[in-house]
Formats: structure tokens, C-alpha cells, sequence
């Protein structure tokens, strides 16, 4: 659903600008983790923070950048470390909750 809107953009505007744009607003919506009193703004700013995220539109391979040679080794090694930190992140956010409270328990997360 978002390559839509995200190819429509990418298209009128451009890639260039589209990337350059939506990498401001992910940074423009961590403000909200800085001054949010309570857990639903930073909710507001997890779903601003979101929203950039939306893709270019597919990309035909002449487009892409060279792959690298050892590509799928790379990307194993990442998947493993991510799903071995998501073992991890409920205990990690059980002891800042303990440690700090909620919200500052999650502003430390983020």
C-alpha cells in the first residue's frame, strides 16, 4: 500500500529530494521521544516517525547500486544478530522499566 503514494512522490519530485525530505521528518519526529510527558505521544511519535518510511517505488536493477560479493553472508549475519537482540529486548525493557520508569524507561530505549 505505501509504494504507491512512495512511487507517486518519488516520480513528481524525484528520488533525490523524496529521500533527502523523508530522512528530515524521521529526524524532525524523534523530537517527539524528547518532549513527550506521557507514553502516548511518544506513540505519536513512533507513527510520525513511521510514516517517512515509505519507499521509493520499485526500482529497476540498472538503478541499483552494485551488490556486493559476499551479499547473502552479510545479510545472514545481521538477521541472526537482530532476532538474538529480540530475545533480549523484553528483558532489557523489563529493567529499564524497573530501573527508570515508563517514560524515561523508553526515551533510554529509543
Amino acid at each position: 500500500m505505501v509504494q504507491l503514494p512512495g512511487g507517486y512522490l518519488a516520480d513528481r519530485y524525484g528520488r533525490r529530494w523524496l529521500m533527502a525530505t523523508m530522512t528530515f521528518g524521521i529526524a524532525v519526529s524523534y523530537i517527539f521521544y524528547a518532549v513527550a510527558p506521557t507514553w502516548d505521544l511518544m506513540l505519536v511519535g513512533a507513527v510520525l516517525g513511521s510514516l517517512p518510511h515509505l519507499p521509493a517505488g520499485p526500482q529497476r536493477d540498472d538503478r541499483r547500486p552494485a551488490a556486493p560479493r559476499r551479499r547473502g553472508a552479510g545479510y545472514s549475519t545481521i538477521m541472526f544478530t537482530a532476532r538474538a537482540v529480540s530475545l533480549l529486548s523484553p528483558v532489557i525493557a523489563g529493567i529499564l522499566y524497573l530501573n527508570y520508569g515508563l517514560v524515561t524507561g523508553m526515551r533510554i530505549a529509543t
